[in-house]
């Protein structure tokens, strides 16, 4: 089977990262290679002809019963503090996003997501590889008009809602671009299925703001894969799935985010480092008159924070619960929780990660680390669990981190 060519928006843009972990999540079995970037383009080799439609029919289905537990647990969730719940909620949207929403789920006779998804599976096994691969073949970038518009004159011409568009709004707007300028994308019921399951995929965790009740939403996305690599690839995705579905507690500290990432992650050694990254897009909530605006997106670097999860876990499954536990509560302080010692943890953090990436000696983080906790019971303070905590911790912290920094 010959290869397939499908273009991705331009870099830097949320859609072009949601639509490109869709086709990296295919079932790898039914291709000759990994999927693998090329410029705006992802380059797919089905082994045979049909192994692309069968891939993604297979994805919809996986996807419309994962999104059907999740619509079901919201709504008797919400249940139980005597509301009522739309399952639409999944979905950050708008009162615009809604009437978007609606008319791809109306074109695909659902009310619901996992409705939706679950009848595209369907729709797909019926639709010619070629005829799709040629509609997908096109990302338009000229004014007026952005998008898949070979899709959208074959099936239906789609808005973009802004949860796949934060980078066009508000704060977000590049240097340069001129509230004038036309924030129209258009999809078709290809792109736009494909775009919504990526987006549902790679969700990592929700932030609400204290006092505002202000929501963010988080997604992890792969970092371009260039050629094929082999069983590796399995190993990159087996990390990915794992990192998303260990969510994420907070953005900052930053260096407590990317700790974080690497415990879930836990690359192993044989994954080059240049694919131990991970590409994080944080964007803030649609609602009423507020527009989503992207708050962040950055790739980050897992390889080192991975082999310290792993060395960790060697020293123990107890010891790597209590240093995710150290870096929940950073999040939590650092959000406004109430947090014993909050002051100690960031200061805690902030110093590993020094250490880890070069910056200070181990030796130092085991010296500051209990010098200032020996302070604050010397102030007449007393020794409470979370000091002793983070002092037993500290010496586990110290023996990987020379494991790691000097292997025998």
């Amino acid at each position: 089977m010959k290869e397939c060519a499908i273009a991705l928006p331009p870099s830097g843009t949320v859609l072009r990262e949601v639509l490109k972990t869709t086709f990296y999540l295919l079932n790898i079995k039914m291709f000759s290679e990994n999927p693998v970037i090329l410029g705006d383009r992802i380059v797919l080799k089905p082994k045979r002809k049909g192994s692309l439609i069968n891939a993604l029919s297979e994805l919809f289905y996986g996807l419309a019963e994962y999104i059907s537990k999740e619509e079901s647990e919201l709504i008797e969730r919400v249940k139980k503090k005597g509301k009522s719940a739309s399952p639409l909620m999944i979905f950050p949207m708008s009162g615009n996003d809604r009437k978007y929403i609606d008319e791809f789920l109306k074109k695909l006779k659902a009310k619901k997501f996992s409705e939706a998804f679950r009848n595209y599976a369907k729709l797909i096994g019926g639709v010619d590889e070629e005829e799709l691969v040629e509609i997908l073949s096109e990302y338009r970038t000229e004014l007026p008009v952005y998008g898949y518009t070979l899709d959208a004159e074959k099936t239906v011409e789609l808005m973009v809602p802004q949860a796949l568009k934060p980078e066009h709004y508000e704060f977000s707007r590049k240097y340069g671009q001129g509230l004038s300028s036309p924030s129209k994308h258009y999809l078709g019921l290809h792109s736009m299925s494909l775009a919504l399951a990526g987006f549902m995929y790679s969700r990592a965790g929700r932030i609400v703001e204290k006092g505002t009740g202000q929501g963010t939403f988080v997604l992890l996305t792969p970092v371009d894969v260039s050629y094929d690599l082999g069983n590796v690839y399995s190993e990159i995705l087996r990390s990915y799935k794992s990192v998303v579905v260990g969510k994420v507690d907070g953005l900052t500290p930053e260096e407590a985010l990317v700790l974080w990432l690497g415990t879930k992650a836990r690359f192993p050694s044989n994954v080059p480092r240049i694919h131990s990254n991970l590409n994080v897009i944080a964007a803030r909530e649609p609602g009423g008159q507020s527009p989503s605006f992207l708050v962040l997106l950055k790739t980050y670097s897992l390889w080192l924070p991975s082999m310290l999860a792993n060395k960790l876990t060697e020293r123990g499954d107890k010891v790597l619960e209590a240093f995710e536990n150290v870096l929940q509560k950073t999040f939590r302080y650092v959000y406004g929780r109430d947090v014993e010692g909050g002051e100690m943890y960031v200061k805690y953090v902030k110093l590993l990660y020094e250490v880890l990436v070069g910056s200070k000696l181990a030796d130092e983080f085991l010296y500051v680390v209990n010098r200032d906790l020996a302070s604050i019971v010397a102030s007449g303070g007393k020794a409470k669990s979370w000091m002793r905590t983070l002092s037993w911790l500290s010496r586990h912290l110290y023996w990987a981190m020379k494991e790691l920094m000097h292997p025998a």
